[in-house]
């Protein structure tokens, strides 16, 4: 039996878009911490790295160094304290001359990437330190935590934050930890615990399941492939999308026998705009008895996260 006419399907489906899937937001979260917790003293991180000591730019950044403050003081819940040297957080021995002397100050930085057109960002730390610091997210002052002088360190905790959109960007973020000594050259250390919260940017597109077919009959669990085509509009290029990331129904793309995704280019409807066309293996489809819609889901080269809704027919 032949279809309703292409116009009507692309607005049933243009339909399922605005009632299902437009305004999706799925917060993701990244956790940054000085140090694993209970690392060993003398290890080296991979991040925080240390920019400056004793208010001199290094002439390239080193690493920051775990030391063990908790001997002396107090562990710090999820984290270790970094330092710029192995004892210079626990040995209180370097008030009276032990060396090396602790510095007077330490800038610790440490970098997380956003994807582009994320929303809704926030950032919270949590931290203590010995004896003060000023936290700063992009050059933006978000806070300061001070325990000298009178708790010592991990017995409080301080936590700065903030939600101001213009604080983040982009890609690289960076987060500088301004780390000051009081009591040069007493020990100086810190441990935090920083959590980012963000909103990525779903790229709503229109895609077309088994192109010239409709409603899309599918038999699960049978052999073979399903193909799709990913259509590109004025303002979305379907070749920008990772073919490693595409799925649809849960199902990824099938594989020929030299390894390679069976992924090509054309222009299915005759837009003159070149679309993407995938092959999904049909016995991988999550699908039940009663579903009617099948969701593609993927990433663009450049992070943006895609979904589209096709319409099928399941059949015995």
């Amino acid at each position: 039996m032949k279809g309703p006419p292409r116009s009507s399907r692309l607005a049933l489906l243009i339909g399922i878009a605005a009632a299902g899937l437009v305004g999706i937001a799925r917060a993701e979260s990244l956790t940054l911490v000085s140090a694993p917790p209970e690392s060993p003293e003398g290890m080296l991180v991979e991040g925080p790295f240390i920019t400056a000591i004793d208010g001199q730019p290094l002439a390239a950044p080193l690493p920051a160094v775990v030391t063990h403050t908790e001997s002396w003081a107090y562990p710090f819940p999820g984290t270790s304290y970094v330092s710029s040297c192995p004892t210079c957080g626990s040995v209180l021995a370097m008030c009276g001359g032990f060396t090396p002397p602790g510095p007077s100050s330490i800038t610790f930085v440490h970098t997380f990437e956003l994807p582009p057109g994320f929303s809704n960002p926030s950032f919270v730390m949590s931290t203590t330190n010995d004896d003060a610091g000023d936290i700063f997210l992009n050059g933006n002052f978000v806070g300061q935590a001070q325990t000298c002088c009178g708790p010592i360190p991990g017995q409080v905790s301080f936590t700065v934050s903030t939600s101001d959109p213009t604080f983040f960007r982009a890609g690289t973020n960076e987060i500088r930890y301004e780390l000051r000594n009081f009591n040069a050259p007493c020990p100086i250390s810190a441990a935090y615990v920083a959590q980012i919260d963000f909103e990525p940017t779903i790229v709503q597109v229109q895609i077309d399941i088994k192109p010239g077919s409709f409603p899309n009959p599918i038999q699960l669990g049978s052999s073979g492939v399903v193909p799709v085509a990913i259509l590109s509009s004025p303002t979305f290029d379907a070749r920008t999308v990772d073919p490693t990331s595409i799925t649809l129904a849960s199902a990824s793309i099938a594989l020929r026998g030299n390894g390679t995704q069976m992924v090509s280019v054309s222009d299915v409807n005759g837009d003159g705009l070149v679309d993407v066309v995938v092959q999904v293996e049909t016995e991988r489809l999550e699908l039940c008895a009663d579903d009617t819609v099948a969701l593609l889901e993927g990433r663009t080269f450049d992070g943006r996260d895609i979904r589209g809704s096709g319409i099928v027919r399941i059949v015995p």
